[in-house]
């Protein structure tokens, strides 16, 4: 059952879930600020990191078409090869993509593809956390440029590079704003074992794999819009309630706020008063305060 509020919160998660897809909704001092669907028909492949095969080098583009067990070939260009993003890159980066046709390569899709073209993959693996994104096969800590900081960035600096292992580094996300040293800690180590399990899982698998799925939405909303300022979480479906709240007790413990179940007849987003707004952003036709309009 949902509670009873008193008052509606005004920071929550919504989770909407129907028979053939799930919506999310992020509503910020009331009103709907982010709002993502996925189909549970669609297959996610960006983030995914793969035990591809290159099937094509082509020099004059400085780029090969990899094979992930997709439809399409994936495409892999040097921009996104580990020489490219190092500090150095302009006195170590290779002029061709350093591998040959049969060669079996760990890349990561970046990009979504489409009906046309496979997606875009890079040799820079990363996991993201809620406060950090470890950097599987690349020496650098870095801090997010929302971060300003600079007592904070220091600090976030020295912890990371003596967290990261010999060759790996970190990325501090805008969550560390408000993180304590120990959430920060605490999440880099499951990082650094996720990237333990993924280098196993290589080891041990033969020909062309999937090695790493991103997840659905679920761990991704978890993991991207889960703040201090969140008071709840809320799903209309049971089950889905109990893997949020399984998802929240491992990624993220430091969560206080509630997960609830909603089991009105009314539908999830009307209660919460963002059903307009919802229509709105699916109309071609957008209001502007001074009276006027856009199509688009």
């Amino acid at each position: 059952m949902i509670n009873v509020y008193s008052e509606q919160k005004k920071n929550v998660i919504l989770v909407d879930s129907e028979s053939s897809y799930t919506t999310v909704g992020l509503i910020e001092n009331g009103r709907l600020s982010e709002l993502y669907s996925e189909s549970l028909a669609e297959r996610q492949t960006s983030g995914n990191i793969y035990r591809g095969r290159v099937m094509n080098v082509v020099d004059g583009l400085q780029s090969a078409f990899v094979d992930i067990g997709e439809s399409r070939t994936g495409f892999w260009h040097i921009s996104e090869s580990l020489e490219s993003k190092t500090e150095l890159a302009d006195e170590q980066m290779p002029k061709d993509i350093l591998a040959r046709e049969g060669d079996y390569v760990m890349v990561q899709a970046i990009k979504e593809g489409t009906d046309l073209k496979g997606p875009k993959l890079s040799s820079n693996i990363s996991i993201p956390g809620h406060y950090v994104v470890y950097l599987y096969n690349l020496d650098f800590i870095g801090v997010s440029g929302k971060i300003t900081s600079e007592p904070l960035r220091a600090r976030l600096t020295d912890l990371l590079s003596s967290l990261a292992p010999k060759g790996r580094g970190f990325i501090a996300r805008t969550n560390c704003l408000t993180a304590s040293d120990e959430e920060i800690i605490q999440e880099a180590k499951f990082l650094i074992k996720a990237g333990e399990r993924i280098q196993q899982k290589w080891d041990r698998t033969d020909g062309v794999a999937l090695i790493h799925n991103e997840g659905n939405i679920l761990y991704r909303t978890i993991r991207d819009m889960l703040s201090d300022k969140v008071e709840a979480v809320i799903c209309n479906n049971e089950q889905m309630t109990e893997d949020i709240r399984q998802m929240i007790d491992l990624f993220c413990p430091y969560f206080k706020g509630n997960v609830d179940y909603y089991d009105r007849e009314e539908d999830i987003y009307d209660y919460f008063g963002i059903g307009n707004d919802i229509t709105e952003i699916h109309s071609p036709r957008v209001e502007l305060e001074s009276g006027g309009f856009l199509v688009i």
